[in-house]
């Protein structure tokens, strides 16, 4: 009887310990995964319909209601596109000129030169107002943060007339140089805001070992920085990859546009006939190496965000 007893009374623990874990694990989390597919659907479904216009027809395309997936698969534009020819569609009514490969070419040369430069003098400009102390550092630090209330539009008829008065339009100059000069408020505030969280400990044991200023920052601080690092040449990566309006400001030669121009270019047509499917089947390569990026280096994102909040 008392063993009787005491069963019903552990199976009722067990029972209340089951619903109890329901209520507080199971069901959250499965509530949570839920809202987030459905988020994450909504968000992917603009994507999803780029690459099956992508590989439509044009009668489909303009059929209503929209189809996701293509009932004929139409893979003209993305032969154009790997082998480099250009292509006509009767159905559709227009031809376009051939995508330009070399388009990726100038944009690797604006991204490789942009994530040095700006590494370089971001660290360096992080680690001197973090560690280094001068007169007037505080003052000189919030006129470069103020810099960041200042629009791009504000200062961009300006910086044109001065690159025109010293022969640099027309050349990758006005792209990459900001680069060199600190690569913007944000990222020289970042590296600051990394630095400071450093204990100054490791600084004082360098300069005994005989370390100047430059040692301390090459063979300490570089070395522990490689989040803010990573995280600031994701976002260099994706601001010079994207950036549509200072290459069509600075940049007249065809030859020296990047992919983001050449997308522009890609598909123009000989007839009023937009070339939907032709823009679809570009944009869809020409976001391949964003969206590879950012599946490989996702938690880097998060990091850079983290790291922007930590220790004023």
């Amino acid at each position: 009887m008392g063993e009787s007893a005491s069963s019903v009374v552990a199976a009722s623990a067990t029972t209340r310990h089951t619903r109890g874990w329901l209520w507080r694990v199971a069901i959250p989390t499965v509530s949570t995964h839920l809202v987030l597919i459905a988020f994450s659907s909504i968000l992917i479904m603009p994507f999803l319909f780029m690459v099956s216009t992508s590989i439509k027809y044009q009668d489909e395309v303009l059929g209503f209601p929209p189809t996701l997936i293509p009932q004929r698969i139409n893979w003209t534009y993305y032969r154009a596109i790997f082998f480099g020819a250009a292509f006509a569609d009767k159905e559709a009514g227009y031809s376009s000129a051939p995508f330009q490969w070399f388009w990726f070419q100038n944009t690797a040369i604006l991204v490789v030169l942009g994530i040095a430069g700006t590494l370089l003098t971001a660290s360096l400009a992080g680690y001197t107002f973090a560690r280094l102390r001068f007169r007037g550092r505080g003052v000189l630090f919030m006129i470069v943060l103020s810099t960041l209330m200042i629009p791009l539009y504000v200062t961009l008829i300006p910086t044109y007339l001065i690159w025109k008065q010293v022969g640099g339009l027309d050349s990758y100059w006005p792209l990459v140089l900001p680069h060199f000069l600190g690569g913007g408020p944000f990222y020289i505030f970042l590296m600051r805001q990394f630095i400071m969280t450093l204990p100054n400990e490791m600084d004082d044991a360098a300069r005994i070992d005989g370390c100047g200023w430059f040692g301390v920052y090459w063979r300490i601080i570089i070395p522990l920085m490689k989040a803010p690092l990573v995280a600031i040449a994701i976002f260099t990566f994706l601001g010079t990859y994207n950036e549509f309006l200072l290459p069509l400001i600075f940049l007249n030669n065809e030859l020296l546009y990047p992919v983001s121009i050449g997308l522009r270019l890609f598909g123009r047509p000989s007839s009023f006939a937009p070339p939907v499917m032709a823009v679809m089947a570009a944009s869809t390569v020409v976001m391949l190496p964003t969206a590879i990026l950012f599946l490989f280096t996702q938690r880097y994102f998060m990091q850079g965000v983290v790291i922007s909040g930590v220790k004023g």
